[in-house]
């Protein structure tokens, strides 16, 4: 027997004793939908250490969870503030008031930071030069500040010439 939600069946039971007497009771059962959540991820996709915002609406209670702590009731607020810190996803049960209860998800994708290294803190004299920064890696963009005296900021490595003026 299939009931749907938003609907309400009475049921009637009937008793017969072996000498013929007879009586009835009846039961009504009320189904009701269970809450229709709405997640929302601001944003999805973020670098690590970042913060991210997930907003829920659409019952009275909540609780967040997450694949990382399984178990662990994370918070019980309709929003959630978190620093990024892996990749994961975060569920949350929304109660109306009614008892019914639903499940929604979603994955949050933490990318992680660049490795960048300008070198090591150094002593120059008038008219030197230096080569700043490490070794350019495939994919990534620079940007140096200042960029005074430098050959170029936007490279991994630039050539930064001591003047007598940038003493």
């Amino acid at each position: 027997l299939t009931i749907l939600a938003n609907t309400t069946v009475t049921y009637v039971l009937y008793g017969v004793t072996t000498t013929n007497c007879h009586d009835y009771d009846t039961i009504t059962v009320a189904v009701n939908a269970p809450p229709q959540l709405t997640l929302n991820a601001i944003p999805d996709s973020v670098c690590y250490g970042d913060t991210i915002t997930l907003i829920v609406n659409g019952a009275n209670t909540y609780i967040w969870q997450n694949n990382i702590q399984p178990g662990t009731i994370i918070s019980t607020s309709d929003t959630l503030v978190f620093i990024a810190t892996a990749s994961l996803t975060m569920y949350v049960t929304g109660t109306d008031t009614n008892g019914c209860s639903s499940t929604d998800s979603v994955q949050i994708g933490v990318k992680p930071l660049p490795v960048v290294y300008a070198g090591n803190d150094v002593t120059a004299c008038a008219f030197d030069t230096l080569q700043l920064g490490a070794t350019p890696v495939n994919g990534y963009s620079y940007l140096w500040l200042p960029a005074t005296n430098l050959s170029s900021d936007t490279i991994a490595n630039p050539i930064w010439v001591v003047s007598d003026t940038a003493i």
